[in-house]
């Protein structure tokens, strides 16, 4: 048995492979194609959303925006939440950031005061889901303070330990 020789060229193409590499090629294409399709829409969709289509938050954020009775609740509300989070910025730990938070909303949070809030917005179309907004901002930022206050207390309890070297 002969071993072909380094120098020699290797067989031609057969038909049936120059077919298996157009194949290929072309379902190659047909992702490139699909792939660009997607990004090209996923792109126009997204900047849609965020620069020409305001239809989404309009109206939720009308009864903010607004001069009315429950606009005025709504913004005193969140500005209720501005404080808590400012009361609870300097806690040392989770707890105290809870109770320097809770403290920090004052009067307008108590389950009777956001009752009446309820009360008012509910006779404007979107004021349910306007006091829904600002629930869901009151959560976060009591999540974010105890979460800072934890973060913190790990770093707070380096800084003393370095400094009690």
């Amino acid at each position: 048995m002969t071993e072909p020789s380094p120098d020699a060229s290797p067989p031609a193409a057969t038909h049936g492979d120059a077919a298996a590499k157009r194949g290929a090629q072309v379902a190659w294409l047909a992702v490139v194609v699909f792939s660009s399709w997607f990004v090209v829409s996923s792109t126009w969709q997204l900047t849609r959303g965020v620069f020409f289509d305001a239809s989404a938050t309009s109206a939720i954020a009308e009864p903010l925006a607004g001069q009315g009775p429950c606009a005025r609740e709504l913004r005193r509300l969140s500005a209720a939440v501005d404080r808590g989070l400012s009361a609870a910025a300097l806690a040392p730990t989770e707890e105290a950031a809870v109770e320097r938070f809770q403290t920090g909303l004052g009067p307008d949070w108590q389950d009777g005061a956001v009752a009446r809030v309820a009360s008012t917005c509910s006779a404007e179309p979107e004021g349910a889901n306007a006091l829904a907004v600002v629930e869901r901002l009151r959560v976060a930022a009591l999540a974010f303070a105890r979460h800072r206050a934890t973060d913190l207390a790990k770093v707070r309890g380096e800084v003393a330990t370095e400094l009690g070297r």
